[in-house]
């Protein structure tokens, strides 16, 4: 009884296991088929959107009517070609060659309306009736089985293209126009009128899929750069417009009216991108970064420091960023300043970054006492200057629906903070400021002074507040 419990037990935990496995299958597979189908929809609008701005540009559309004409003679020469081996086949007995020969009727049929370019046959390839009897007579079935295939694969494309109207419009409309006037009489009447009337009928509805395309434009141009354009990267309109024309391999200008039309659908796009950043909001507003994402200094004096020199082109930690800012806008003349501030009991992991994986950090996470340096620079005694120089000076990717926190001295002056964020691929200027264990220290280079948070008095023995107020100014929408 006791080993029937057993299997029992046994046989429903592997359905179990069976069912969970392949529920998460199932789940895994739909996953890839949504990714696909995602992928393909995307494609298909970038195709279509080629397309589009292909047929819009005179110069490309131009472009295009050339290679399509040149297309159309090369599979008329081909076709007659074709033509020219089956008969040659059948001359040499092949198997299979007769057959075709059979439906000559189509065939020719097939090479007249080929040739309906208006070029003649004569100024392209000799007829048909020239059979050489030169050629290489080792044909086979399967030759010749494939050269009809491929005649008729040209015959369905002709068809096809002539259904989509790509093949023998104009040349249909200005004939009709030149018989009838020869004519002469009612009939030449009549038949003018016909013909004004079809070249009325091709205007009307190439200004209706002229007019199709440009409202289908921002759609495709939407949906293309969701997926393969980074906002991270802070590009203008005009960058994003040159960018989209290099994706699609077109030139760098188009027709004025068609490159409006498409910067005013990258506006639109980065509009929408900036609509929802701002319902995402911003995680300054849960306060500033925990000192235990740079925790890499001990103390608030450290053994040495980085030249800003030997940072070019090698890169460092937030540290290194906050003396090569101030080493290069105190070059510029700017009013810079450099602020340490030390926590006890932070809460750091015993793995390293550049660890190996199979490292695992044995006695779990340690505290610690870790300190940091950030820059600030001044910008007036004015906070709302702030607001007009992020405005004036950073994408909207950085300051739309964002605050920029700052602090101000004892003559009032606000310094806004140029705090690494260790935590963010993109960084900016006002980053909530961290608040310290002990006290911060604050250092003025151009002036050679100190100050320390707590104290009543500078390193030169001038009054000051205790504490610099911190500040903060959102930047709200445009």
């Amino acid at each position: 009884m006791r080993e029937k419990r057993l299997q029992r037990a046994a046989t429903q935990t592997i359905s179990h296991s069976t069912r969970s496995s392949g529920a998460v299958l199932r789940a895994a597979f739909r996953r890839v088929r949504a990714r696909r189908a995602s992928e393909a929809r995307i494609q298909t609008s970038f195709e279509e959107l080629i397309a589009s701005v292909r047929a819009e540009d005179p110069a490309l559309a131009a472009e295009e009517a050339k290679k399509r004409v040149a297309l159309e003679r090369y599979e008329s020469r081909r076709a007659e070609w074709l033509l020219r081996l089956i008969r040659r086949a059948a001359d040499l007995n092949v198997d299979g060659a007769a057959e075709v020969v059979a439906i000559e009727t189509d065939l020719s049929a097939l090479s007249n309306s080929l040739l309906s370019d208006g070029s003649s046959s004569e100024e392209i390839v000799p007829r048909i009736d020239d059979r050489p009897r030169d050629w290489d007579e080792q044909m086979t079935r399967a030759q010749v089985e494939e050269w009809r295939d491929e005649l008729i694969s040209l015959r369905t494309k002709r068809e096809q293209n002539a259904r989509m109207g790509l093949v023998g419009s104009s040349s249909s409309s200005s004939s009709g126009g030149g018989g009838g006037v020869s004519s002469g009489g009612e009939s030449g009447e009549v038949s003018a009128t016909s013909s004004a009337d079809a070249r009325d009928a091709v205007k009307e509805a190439s200004k209706h899929e002229h007019y199709a395309r440009l409202l289908k434009l921002p759609r495709l141009i939407d949906e293309t750069l969701s997926t393969w354009i980074d906002p991270s990267d802070d590009l203008s309109d005009k960058q994003i417009f040159h960018e989209l024309l290099r994706m699609m391999g077109l030139p760098d200008t188009v027709e004025p009216r068609l490159m409006r039309a498409m910067i005013e659908a990258v506006k639109q796009h980065r509009l929408r991108r900036e609509r929802e950043e701002i319902e995402k909001g911003d995680w300054s507003d849960l306060g500033p970064e925990p000192i235990a994402m740079r925790a890499g200094w001990r103390s608030a004096h450290p053994a040495t420091l980085r030249k800003a020199s030997a940072m070019v082109n090698h890169g460092g930690d937030g540290n290194d960023f906050a003396m090569f800012v101030a080493t290069i806008l105190h070059s510029f003349g700017a009013r810079v300043r450099l602020s340490i501030g030390c926590s006890n009991n932070v809460t750091v992991s015993r793995v390293r970054y550049d660890d190996p994986p199979w490292v695992s950090g044995a006695g779990g996470p340690s505290l610690v006492h870790a300190c940091q340096m950030f820059a600030e620079v001044r910008l007036g005694r004015n906070p709302a200057k702030i607001a007009t120089w992020v405005r004036t000076w950073l994408p909207g990717s950085r300051w739309l629906g964002k605050a920029y926190h700052y602090r101000l001295d004892r003559e009032g002056y606000a310094w806004l903070g140029l705090d690494w964020i260790d935590g963010s691929r993109v960084q900016r200027p006002g980053a909530p400021i961290k608040s310290f264990d002990s006290s911060m220290t604050i250092y003025y280079p151009d002036a050679f002074e100190w100050e320390t948070e707590g104290e009543v008095a500078d390193s030169a023995g001038m009054p000051k507040p205790k504490s610099a107020p911190a500040e903060s100014v959102r930047m709200g929408v445009r």
